[in-house]
């Protein structure tokens, strides 16, 4: 059985679909858990939540996870009681401000300003990981996860739902384990 649910509702993001109750379902699993890691694999911020399970690869053999992943494509920031921590828009600035621009290949790991400022922010708070506090969902699919200190990580999907064109904004699931994802795409969700 594929660990994907059929598309389950129409959402035309914006239209007025209610998408609110069951995006504050699937999120609510976070309420409470620290949030341990984050970084990103191309333009996709990954963030993990909850306890530390080891899953070891051939490539990573000291590998963790958590009891949930979330995986965002759409644009997001982090943000703290002094502005913005980091955010997508950062992916594609070269963290080293003397790498000429022809150079710079944003699509490498730690070579761009969000991966410097995604280390430091996780490393600041490695004793005593952010808990999630609260969860704000909105009508057009996004939501911002309310975290300890008054830090708030905000995602906003922004892509209109053209028939031709499926466009995925943003994902939970539970690594290691076969349970279905929910994917939130710019036609509904799964």
């Amino acid at each position: 059985m594929s660990k994907f649910t059929s598309l389950a509702t129409p959402l035309g993001i914006g239209n007025g679909g209610d998408m609110i109750a069951p995006i504050e379902s699937a999120l609510a699993r976070l309420r409470g858990l620290p949030l341990w890691s984050a970084g990103r694999a191309a333009d996709m911020l990954w963030l993990a939540l909850g306890a530390r399970h080891k899953a070891p690869t051939k490539r990573s053999p000291d590998r963790e996870v958590g009891d949930f992943a979330l995986h965002v494509l759409c644009p997001w920031r982090i943000s703290g009681s002094g502005g913005v921590i980091t955010g997508r828009g950062d992916i594609y600035v070269p963290a080293d401000p003397d790498e000429d621009e022809a150079d710079f290949r944003w699509d490498r790991p730690g070579r761009s300003i969000v991966d410097a400022q995604l280390r430091h922010w996780i490393d600041a708070h490695a004793a005593a990981p952010l808990r999630v506090t609260d969860i704000v969902v909105d009508r057009c699919a996004g939501f911002t996860l309310h975290l300890d200190q008054n830090v708030a990580i905000e995602v906003f999907p922004d892509a209109f739902a053209m028939p031709h064109d499926l466009r995925e904004q943003w994902r939970l699931l539970s690594p290691g384990r076969d349970d279905p994802h929910f994917v939130v795409n710019n036609h509904g969700w799964s």
